[in-house]
């Protein structure tokens, strides 16, 4: 059984970035990140909630075209520090996650 999550990125005031997630339960995890950019809240939004998950599918949808992009691309850059931290969680967790940008 997949289970799916849907993340919302939203820029909320200069270099404020409001993001709401909601999980497969209904339940509704939200932060707000200062003084940074849209990519950075997406990644480490995502890395929070999937942490709490074991030996899962989960189909994440987000509104984050940089986060669906990083990690879909077919040559993922090793240095890249965010996705490495993320794809050590899913790893690490036996998740097996596919990510779907929508606007």
């Amino acid at each position: 059984m997949t289970l799916t999550i849907k993340q919302k990125v939203t820029e909320t005031g200069p270099a404020t970035v409001e993001v709401v997630i909601k999980l497969p339960d209904e339940s509704i995890f939200r932060e707000v990140y200062h003084n940074g950019n849209l990519v950075f809240p997406a990644f480490v939004s995502l890395r929070k909630v999937l942490q709490h998950y074991k030996k899962t599918e989960i189909a994440v949808i987000t509104t984050s075209e940089p986060l669906a992009r990083e990690y879909n691309y077919e040559h993922q850059n090793p240095n890249a520090r965010l996705l490495m931290e993320l794809n050590k969680i899913i790893a690490r967790n036996g998740l097996t996650v596919s990510v779907e940008y929508v606007q």
